[in-house]
């Protein structure tokens, strides 16, 4: 395995693929992520996490996508929330690898994972329960190669994180080059993705949301059930 590798992790709905997108500009980096990458002519492939359960299915992995698509970038780019649960084995079956957690604010998670009526989040407590089980993985984790981010500090100064995360990967900066690429693509409507499926649509369609437009941290409204619910569980 030649290729170091970078692997994007944390609480679904976090800013994960957000994070994704934009590092899949850098020059250096190619971007091998569980939704469609935007930003390449690489078919959709699906970051199967059961690639973890040896060295063997792991190396195989990452070597059929290199001879796949012929790929010369020295890193490859792994996005997939669910990447938080597998730090050990990362660290375990690579040498240079570089690992990236996401954490956001537990209302806003909860809330947008309850959009998307998923069966793993049924309603605003097992939202928060998830949240929890993530932060606490998160937090105690400390390997050296671990970058740990918070979304709101991250969209919040998001020229200066990503030339620290350039740093981190130990990249040449590209922060400004990235972020003048992502702005030229925004405003897209699900019209502008008409051979896709209608969860890949709304995907995209908020991965080019200018960011500024995303930031309103402070709006949040909880009913009193969800305000006693967090309460309880959070507080």
């Amino acid at each position: 395995m030649y290729n170091k590798l970078i692997f994007i992790g944390g609480s679904a709905h976090s800013g994960t693929s957000l994070l994704e997108y934009l590092l899949s500009f850098h020059s250096n980096i190619v971007s091998i992520c569980d939704y469609n990458n935007l930003n390449s002519n690489i078919t959709f492939i699906e970051n199967d996490t059961t690639v973890f359960k040896s060295y063997e299915l792991f190396n195989n992995y990452i070597d059929n996508i290199v001879k796949s698509y012929n790929i010369t970038n020295e890193y490859i780019l792994l996005k997939n929330p669910d990447n938080v649960y597998y730090i050990n084995e990362i660290n375990k079956y690579t040498n240079n690898s570089k690992i990236i957690l996401l954490i956001r604010d537990s209302k806003h998670t909860a809330l947008s994972l309850l959009k998307r009526h998923d069966s793993l989040w049924p309603d605003f407590t097992a939202a928060l329960n998830y949240w929890i089980k993530i932060n606490n993985i998160i937090n105690n984790s400390e390997y050296d190669n671990i970058y740990k981010l918070k979304y709101e500090d991250f969209v919040s100064n998001i020229t200066n994180t990503l030339k620290n995360i350039h740093s981190f990967l130990n990249l040449n900066d590209e922060s400004n080059e990235s972020l003048h690429k992502y702005n030229s693509l925004c405003n897209k409507t699900l019209n502008d993705f008409p051979d896709d499926t209608q969860h890949i649509k709304l995907r995209q369609t908020q991965l080019l949301t200018p960011i500024y437009n995303s930031t309103e941290i402070n709006k949040i409204t909880l009913t009193k059930e969800q305000e006693e619910i967090y309460n309880k569980i959070i507080l």
